[in-house]
């Protein structure tokens, strides 16, 4: 990994650090963001509780995002604007926690918004409820203009949580607040997944501690076509299937499938005992549906009719989509070439 560089506001956090430290440490992973970074870092400026500090860490942009990270922190001396040269989301966020200095970390995105009461409402579920190691909430859908494309309402319960989990993340990564020395515990993020992080640490913290959702609505999540999950949605559904077969081969005592950090898919196909071919339509499904939702999502209709529209796909398993659609997009020998996320 390449070695960190500092902005003017880490100074200002060294210099600190003899005090107490916040209560809260919110980590920023950005990469070229600067089109929505002031709005993100503008909604935790505005936060009702005030006792926490910003760990933003640029991850290899080429656009403007450090430069506005370092003038807003001559201006938020809770902003600690820092720089790794090499993109890597996990590692990003892994060396955000390592300098953080709360007993809590928390979660934004730089495309997304924290509303005014977030970390209020969720530092004192958290001291309410000393067994949660990890909360999220429920959240708004915004588009790239801001403009409000619906809710996305988690299940709020351990349970209904680890359910969920089993084959999709059951929290929204932006919403999350998690207990430190339970992420430092389990490893902190993965850094050989490369994409689906955070559905692997949410995984691997269910086995540690007790989860929970808000009913709340906290944050704007932005759906807009820069994402990673609008970008890979393929390599996205190949390292969820990694990170299912990962959770059976904990719950067994056996090897996760990974091969020098890297997740392999043959490794993993043997333990979930599902076949190639049964593994790329699970895959085909995964991706369609993914790019599915996130158009229907997008529509200027009223609410009611993209829920509807969602749940007729689902009913339907979206086979003419992933079965037509998808596979003019997306040929076999791309999929069989896709890197060391499928070990051949």
């Amino acid at each position: 990994m390449d070695s960190p560089s500092n902005g003017p506001g880490d100074d200002r956090a060294e210099a600190q650090a003899g005090k107490c430290p916040p209560a809260v440490s919110v980590l920023m992973p950005v990469r070229n963001a600067a089109r929505f970074l002031g709005e993100a870092l503008e909604s935790l400026a505005s936060q009702t509780f005030c006792d926490f500090e910003i760990v933003a860490v640029d991850n290899g942009s080429a656009d403007a995002t450090f430069d506005i990270l370092v003038d807003w922190a001559r201006s938020e001396p809770r902003l600690r604007p820092l720089r790794l040269g090499r993109p890597q989301l996990a590692a990003a966020l892994n060396y955000a926690a390592s300098v953080a200095r709360a007993p809590l970390l928390a979660r934004l995105d730089g495309d997304d918004i924290a509303y005014p009461g977030r970390l209020a409402a969720q530092l004192a579920a958290m001291e309410a409820r000393p067994g949660i190691g990890l909360l999220g909430s429920a959240a708004e859908l915004i588009d790239g203009a801001g403009r409000r494309l619906g809710e996305l309402r988690p299940p709020q319960r351990h349970r209904d949580i680890c359910a969920r989990q089993r084959t999709s993340p059951a929290l929204i990564a932006s919403s999350t607040v998690m207990r430190a020395n339970v992420f430092h515990r389990i490893g902190g993020y993965r850094t050989g997944l490369n994409v689906s992080e955070d559905f692997d640490l949410y995984t691997r913290m269910s086995e540690h501690c007790e989860l929970a959702n808000l009913d709340e609505i906290l944050i704007g999540y932005r759906i807009h076509g820069e994402s990673i999950s609008a970008r890979q949605p393929v390599r996205m559904a190949l390292a969820s299937v990694c990170v299912t077969a990962a959770a059976e081969a904990r719950r067994r005592g056996v090897a996760e499938p990974f091969s020098r950090g890297t997740p392999n898919l043959r490794l993993a196909l043997s333990l979930l005992g599902t076949s190639r071919r049964a593994a790329w339509r699970l895959v085909r499904l995964r991706s369609a549906w993914n790019l599915l939702s996130r158009w229907l999502l997008g529509l200027p209709v009223p609410a009611f009719i993209r829920r509807l529209a969602l749940r007729l796909v689902r009913r339907a398993e979206l086979r003419s989509l992933y079965l037509g659609w998808l596979l003019r997009t997306l040929d076999r020998d791309r999929f069989l070439q896709l890197g060391p996320v499928l070990d051949r």
